[in-house]
Protein backbone atom coordinates (compact mmCIF):
# COMPACT_ATOMS: atom_id res chain seq x y z
CA UNK A 1 0.00 0.00 0.00
CA UNK A 2 1.80 3.18 -0.78
CA UNK A 3 2.35 5.67 1.71
CA UNK A 4 0.15 7.28 3.59
CA UNK A 5 -2.79 5.83 1.82
CA UNK A 6 -5.65 4.62 4.04
CA UNK A 7 -6.97 1.17 3.06
CA UNK A 8 -10.13 2.72 1.24
CA UNK A 9 -8.17 5.45 -0.61
CA UNK A 10 -5.69 2.66 -1.66
CA UNK A 11 -9.23 0.58 -2.92
CA UNK A 12 -10.33 3.28 -4.45
CA UNK A 13 -6.91 3.80 -6.67
CA UNK A 14 -7.22 -0.28 -7.00
CA UNK A 15 -10.35 0.54 -8.19
CA UNK A 16 -9.44 3.26 -10.83
CA UNK A 17 -6.95 1.47 -11.97
CA UNK A 18 -8.97 -1.41 -12.54
CA UNK A 19 -11.68 0.40 -14.04
CA UNK A 20 -8.86 1.79 -16.73
CA UNK A 21 -7.67 -1.38 -17.77
CA UNK A 22 -11.50 -2.21 -18.08
CA UNK A 23 -12.22 0.38 -20.33
CA UNK A 24 -9.13 -0.23 -22.07
CA UNK A 25 -9.77 -3.70 -22.74
CA UNK A 26 -13.38 -2.70 -24.03
CA UNK A 27 -11.85 -0.15 -26.72
CA UNK A 28 -10.06 -3.03 -28.11
CA UNK A 29 -12.93 -5.07 -28.39
CA UNK A 30 -15.37 -2.37 -29.65
CA UNK A 31 -12.36 -0.80 -32.01
CA UNK A 32 -13.68 -2.88 -35.62
CA UNK A 33 -17.32 -1.76 -34.42
CA UNK A 34 -16.33 2.04 -34.21
CA UNK A 35 -18.14 2.18 -30.83
CA UNK A 36 -16.47 4.35 -28.06
CA UNK A 37 -16.84 2.50 -24.57
CA UNK A 38 -18.65 5.67 -23.39
CA UNK A 39 -21.29 4.76 -26.54
CA UNK A 40 -21.44 1.37 -25.27
CA UNK A 41 -22.40 2.28 -22.22
CA UNK A 42 -25.57 4.20 -23.65
CA UNK A 43 -26.08 1.23 -25.97
CA UNK A 44 -26.45 -1.39 -23.46
CA UNK A 45 -29.36 0.35 -21.31
CA UNK A 46 -31.79 0.02 -24.37
CA UNK A 47 -33.70 -3.70 -24.37
CA UNK A 48 -36.95 -3.42 -26.35
CA UNK A 49 -38.43 0.25 -25.44
CA UNK A 50 -37.84 3.29 -26.25
CA UNK A 51 -36.26 5.33 -22.56
CA UNK A 52 -36.32 8.92 -21.78
CA UNK A 53 -33.10 10.76 -21.27
CA UNK A 54 -33.41 10.58 -17.41
CA UNK A 55 -33.71 7.23 -17.32
CA UNK A 56 -30.54 6.55 -19.71
CA UNK A 57 -28.90 9.49 -17.62
CA UNK A 58 -29.65 7.11 -14.24
CA UNK A 59 -28.28 4.13 -16.01
CA UNK A 60 -25.21 5.45 -17.35
CA UNK A 61 -24.58 7.55 -14.22
CA UNK A 62 -23.18 10.13 -16.88
CA UNK A 63 -23.36 13.83 -16.98
CA UNK A 64 -26.60 15.27 -18.79
CA UNK A 65 -24.20 17.01 -20.50
CA UNK A 66 -22.19 14.20 -22.00
CA UNK A 67 -24.98 11.90 -22.37
CA UNK A 68 -26.53 14.62 -24.70
CA UNK A 69 -23.43 14.15 -26.92
CA UNK A 70 -23.17 10.44 -26.95
CA UNK A 71 -27.38 10.52 -27.79
CA UNK A 72 -25.95 13.33 -30.65
CA UNK A 73 -23.53 10.91 -32.04
CA UNK A 74 -25.62 7.82 -32.11
CA UNK A 75 -28.53 9.92 -33.92
CA UNK A 76 -26.23 10.79 -36.63
CA UNK A 77 -25.29 7.10 -37.16
CA UNK A 78 -28.37 5.79 -37.63
CA UNK A 79 -27.97 3.84 -34.37
CA UNK A 80 -30.92 5.39 -32.26
CA UNK A 81 -33.96 7.76 -33.10
CA UNK A 82 -35.48 10.45 -31.25
CA UNK A 83 -39.46 10.89 -31.15
CA UNK A 84 -41.60 13.44 -29.13
CA UNK A 85 -42.83 11.83 -26.06
CA UNK A 86 -46.71 11.89 -26.46
CA UNK A 87 -47.08 11.59 -22.56
CA UNK A 88 -44.67 14.55 -22.05
CA UNK A 89 -44.62 16.81 -25.80
CA UNK A 90 -41.91 18.62 -23.85
CA UNK A 91 -38.86 15.48 -24.17
CA UNK A 92 -37.93 13.21 -26.22
CA UNK A 93 -37.94 8.83 -26.17
CA UNK A 94 -34.91 7.34 -27.54
CA UNK A 95 -35.05 4.10 -29.41
CA UNK A 96 -32.74 1.80 -31.39
CA UNK A 97 -32.88 1.36 -34.86
CA UNK A 98 -32.60 -1.79 -36.31
CA UNK A 99 -28.80 -0.72 -36.97
CA UNK A 100 -28.58 0.30 -33.17
CA UNK A 101 -30.24 -3.30 -32.08
CA UNK A 102 -27.25 -5.04 -33.65
CA UNK A 103 -24.41 -3.11 -32.38
CA UNK A 104 -25.90 -2.88 -28.60
CA UNK A 105 -25.86 -7.03 -29.34
CA UNK A 106 -22.71 -6.73 -30.11
CA UNK A 107 -21.58 -4.49 -27.87
CA UNK A 108 -23.30 -6.70 -25.34
CA UNK A 109 -20.97 -9.42 -26.80
CA UNK A 110 -17.88 -7.62 -26.32
CA UNK A 111 -18.78 -7.02 -22.89
CA UNK A 112 -19.20 -10.52 -21.71
CA UNK A 113 -15.55 -11.09 -23.88
CA UNK A 114 -14.13 -8.45 -21.44
CA UNK A 115 -15.90 -9.50 -18.71
CA UNK A 116 -15.23 -12.94 -19.02
CA UNK A 117 -11.68 -11.92 -19.12
CA UNK A 118 -11.48 -10.40 -16.28
CA UNK A 119 -13.26 -12.22 -13.92
CA UNK A 120 -12.50 -15.94 -15.27
CA UNK A 121 -10.48 -16.67 -11.84
CA UNK A 122 -13.05 -15.71 -9.75
CA UNK A 123 -15.74 -18.46 -8.72
CA UNK A 124 -19.57 -18.08 -8.63
CA UNK A 125 -19.19 -16.25 -4.78
CA UNK A 126 -16.61 -14.31 -5.33
CA UNK A 127 -18.04 -13.01 -8.54
CA UNK A 128 -21.65 -12.25 -6.26
CA UNK A 129 -19.25 -10.35 -3.52
CA UNK A 130 -17.73 -8.53 -6.19
CA UNK A 131 -21.31 -6.89 -7.44
CA UNK A 132 -22.34 -6.67 -3.92
CA UNK A 133 -19.62 -4.51 -2.97
CA UNK A 134 -19.44 -2.75 -6.45
CA UNK A 135 -23.26 -1.84 -6.07
CA UNK A 136 -22.84 -0.40 -2.30
CA UNK A 137 -19.69 1.84 -3.65
CA UNK A 138 -21.70 3.02 -6.37
CA UNK A 139 -24.76 3.77 -3.92
CA UNK A 140 -22.73 5.53 -1.67
CA UNK A 141 -21.13 6.99 -4.53
CA UNK A 142 -24.24 8.69 -5.45
CA UNK A 143 -24.73 10.05 -2.67
CA UNK A 144 -22.00 12.44 -2.20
Amino acid sequence: MPHGMSLDAHALRALQRTTHELNQGLEDELGALGISPAEANALVCFEDEPRRMRELIADTALRPSTLTGIVDRLERRGLIERAVDPEDRRSFRIDLTAEGAHARDAVQRAYARVAGRAAGELDGTQRAHLLDGLAAIERAARAG
